[in-house]
């Protein structure tokens, strides 16, 4: 039921959608996705947690190894999990700049993409630079990072001790006619 519920967008996860042909009432529908989600949510701090020292060197060695980056403890970047629709309480906060609402979402993961780090909650309209200079890693650097540990995230990510950002390449002659052709 869990899964027929998060993979359904609009009317198709309601839940008088989702009693069809299991002759249950709606209720228990909400009962059992409440159960679900609970049981799902248990074990998030079992799957989804910061490594320890011994485990930062392993990936800073491998991350080193093939991608030439010494220190480098993983990889950052921001996404956004879309909204059906406005929500009403400041709902104008969660517009994006891609013409939708939706709530932002920060994840950290290292080279075999293993997620270290992910905050779900601030409004889309929120810059990734923003939600990552409020994130405990960042504000509390010392539990999270050693001596010159970082991650590299893109463009969108201003360069500091702990972040690494990707540089946007200019080319010649941008905004010459002659690139165009």
């Amino acid at each position: 039921m869990l899964l027929k519920y998060v993979g359904s967008e609009g009317n198709s996860s309601s839940a008088l959608y989702l009693k069809q042909g299991l002759e249950i009432g709606k209720g228990s529908v909400r009962n059992y996705l409440r159960r679900a989600v609970d049981a799902v949510l248990s074990l998030f701090h079992d799957i989804v947690f910061w490594p320890d020292a011994d485990e930062c060197v392993e990936i800073i060695n491998r991350i080193h190894a093939f991608n030439h980056f010494p220190k480098c403890v993983g990889a950052i970047d921001g996404t956004h999990l879309g909204l059906e629709v406005k929500l009403e309480l400041d709902g104008e906060e969660y517009f994006t700049r891609k013409q939708s609402y939706a709530i932002a979402a920060t994840v950290v993961c290292n080279d075999h993409k293993r997620i270290h780090y992910i905050n779900v909650g601030w409004p889309g309209s929120v810059y990734d630079q923003r939600v990552f200079q409020n994130l405990v890693i960042y504000r509390n650097p010392g539990v999270y990072f050693s001596d010159l540990e970082y991650l590299l995230g893109d463009s969108a990510y201003t360069p500091s001790p702990l972040m690494v950002p990707a540089y946007k390449k200019v080319g010649k002659n941008i905004g010459s006619w002659t690139n165009l052709l």
